[in-house]
């Protein structure tokens, strides 16, 4: 049972930071290049812990949006909009 636990868990991890490297970190990458001034850009790495922790506890969900391509389109533009807007 403990070793079904272990599995789930690294899987929940590896989905939190696949979400990250390929949704979250380009978009705030791209928002601090054109000087968005924003919590999100003025602490990226704590915003990051944030999201691959969110990211790991729902990552049944998160699984579906980085894998179906119009879920993970819908929630790019929707991360898009969340993290360019200005304080």
């Amino acid at each position: 049972m403990l070793e079904l636990v272990l599995v789930y868990l690294a899987c929940a991890l590896a989905t939190g930071f696949v979400s990250w490297r390929y949704l979250f970190w380009p978009i705030v990458k791209e928002a601090k290049a054109i000087g968005i001034n924003n919590d999100i850009t003025r602490s990226p790495y704590l915003s990051s812990v944030i999201f691959i922790v969110i990211n790991t506890f729902f990552a049944p969900i998160v699984t579906i949006i980085v894998f179906v391509p119009s879920f993970f389109e819908a929630a790019k533009i929707g991360m898009i909009k969340s993290v360019t807007e200005e304080d």
